[in-house]
């Protein structure tokens, strides 16, 4: 349970941070899909304060927080060890030995998401999504799959939606924002937004 429950403080602060970056840093450089969360978040609580109750009126934001883990999972990379020998595409891979998997590249291949590298947050309307599976696992997926996915997903919506109320967050000309992979996938050197009422 303890380490559980440090993995989840650990991870899930980092990760949640890096997940709202990039989707703020996105939406600063598409205002027509800033324009339409805006829209939704007035319509579904004007100026008072979001609720857990609210979240599952929040569609667009739902869509946008998705894009954004689809082109930039915070949780880039991890390694997986099969549990007996195994062949995978012609290639052996020996009962536990480590192998990487890695949504930054699975969520960018053509196959599975068209102009996948187009912020796109239409792509997640109903009937629209991805069918095929294990082609969006930025939570990974299965037994190991990320503990704190609901409450990461709850609070990046409600964090978002509530910040989205209050500012506008503009991409100063000519900034560059790169991204770094290490334990995390985060911007290199930091977001240059600049925050307005």
């Amino acid at each position: 349970m303890l380490d559980e429950a440090v993995t989840l403080f650990f991870a899930g602060h980092e990760t949640s941070a890096h997940l709202l970056s990039w989707t703020l840093w996105l939406l600063a450089r598409h205002p027509e899909a800033e324009a339409k969360v805006r829209a939704e978040v007035a319509q579904v609580a004007g100026e008072r304060a979001l609720t857990v109750e609210d979240v599952p009126r929040l569609v667009e934001v739902d869509w946008v927080l998705k894009e954004a883990l689809r082109l930039y999972p915070p949780s880039w990379v991890f390694d997986r060890a099969p549990v007996e020998d195994v062949e995978v595409g012609g290639y052996r891979i020996p009962k536990r030995d480590a192998i990487y998997i890695s949504p930054w590249v699975t969520h960018r291949d053509p196959r599975w998401f068209p102009n996948p590298e187009q912020f796109l947050p239409g792509r997640w309307e109903a009937g629209s999504e991805p069918q095929q599976r294990f082609t969006y696992f930025p939570f990974g997926v299965g037994r190991r799959v990320c503990i704190g996915q609901a409450f990461a997903l709850l609070e990046s919506r409600l964090v978002l939606a509530t910040l989205l109320q209050q500012v506008r967050l503009v991409l100063p000309e000519g900034s560059q924002v790169l991204p770094e992979p290490s334990a995390t996938l985060k911007p290199r050197g930091g977001l240059p937004l600049r925050v307005e009422r």
